[in-house]
């Protein structure tokens, strides 16, 4: 029979199959897809400040500090300076405007920070303006204006219908002293009355019955302390920000800093009491007209006056202009004869061609 002969062929080419699949490699896996391209990264602004920022930390108030930042151009190309503006007459700075820095060069500019009188965190900025270039550089210098006695809050929270609280105040140096008034009357203290000089002291502040009219710009208090007579805490209240001096639209001119703060005036000299010469800036104001000068005469001092109670009088000894936009008054204030020691908190009037306006003047009279 020639069946068996074909089917035992048949199983042999089977088997013949079998073995060749199981020699034979596994398949390979398919290729994994190719990556997607990285995200277009933004380019850096090729120009930057060393450094873009001073903390000066602690500064005493009228302080004078300077300070340089070196402005890099990292690019391949030139780029020019188109304005160089500082956000506050309290700075000033190098003049840069027009100048070209290189490719891979730099330039330096040198900023004045001139501290205010008054306590608190204070910055000035300058922004830095490149043609063919949206985006400015911003150099800040930033200080913490200190007395010689901090305050803890640094200011007197009166917002959102609260009229009374607490304040602490500690000599920095550790000196003992005393408070010998606040807000105008007697310290409330929180505890018993320190039957002798601390270094720290925290006392109770009281706004009831204020209206807004009537609410003040700042909380003084006067004490001992040999280097710090008079603390003055600004007031945050909701009569005391943008509501404040509505008159300043129409007079076209407000107080750069507002409050003088005279400090401690002897009585007792043998060439008579102490005179004290003060500057004070006003600046022009016209937001409603974009800085437009609509008043000219909005520098024209016609008069500075203080109250017939106060025990002090005030000279006008002249004026000058800063720039376009600031008018620098020179003030003489004098103790009237017979005044007795303690503190002064009365307003100063000044009087232009294009309006008037008040200042808080603070002062003590030691004998």
């Amino acid at each position: 029979m020639r069946t068996l002969p074909r089917l035992a062929a048949a199983v042999s080419l089977l088997l013949v199959a079998a073995t060749s699949i199981a020699q034979s490699p596994p398949p390979r896996p398919a290729a994994p897809p190719p990556p997607a391209p990285p995200a277009q990264a933004v380019p850096a602004n090729p120009l930057r400040l060393e450094p873009a920022r001073f903390d000066l930390g602690a500064v005493a108030p009228g302080s004078v500090h300077q300070r340089t930042f070196r402005i890099v151009n990292g690019s391949t190309a030139a780029v020019r300076i188109r304005a160089a503006t500082p956000n506050c007459r309290c700075t000033t700075v190098t003049d840069i405007v027009g100048r070209t820095i290189p490719a891979g060069g730099s330039i330096e500019l040198t900023a004045a920070f001139d501290a205010p009188r008054t306590p608190g965190e204070k910055d000035a900025r300058v922004t830095i303006v490149f043609e063919g270039q949206q985006r400015p550089l911003i150099a800040e210098i930033k200080g913490d204006v200190t007395l010689p006695i901090r305050v803890e809050p640094p200011f007197i929270d009166a917002l959102q219908d609260k009229v009374a609280g607490t304040v602490t105040l500690r000599s920095l140096d550790g000196r003992p002293f005393r408070i010998l008034s606040s807000g105008g009357t007697t310290p409330i203290f929180e505890g018993p009355p320190p039957a002798e000089p601390r270094a720290v002291h925290t006392i109770r502040w009281n706004l009831a019955g204020r209206s807004c009219e009537q609410m003040p710009l700042w909380w003084i208090v006067a004490t001992d302390h040999p280097d710090c007579p008079i603390v003055p805490l600004r007031i945050r209240h909701e009569c005391t920000g943008s509501r404040h001096d509505p008159e300043r639209f129409t007079r076209f001119w407000f107080a750069q800093e507002q409050l003088i703060d005279l400090g401690r005036i002897h009585l007792a000299r043998p060439d008579g009491p102490a005179s004290i010469d003060q500057q004070y800036q006003i600046d022009h104001y016209n937001p409603r007209g974009r800085g437009r000068v609509e008043r000219p005469d909005w520098k024209d001092v016609r008069a500075v006056t203080l109250p017939d109670s106060a025990p002090l009088t005030v000279e006008l000894l002249g004026t000058r202009m800063d720039g376009e936009d600031s008018a620098i008054l020179l003030l003489r204030f004098v103790p009237k004869p017979g005044a007795a020691a303690g503190l002064v908190d009365t307003r100063l009037r000044i009087v232009t061609a294009s309006g008037a306006g008040e200042v808080p003047v603070v002062a003590v009279l030691a004998p």
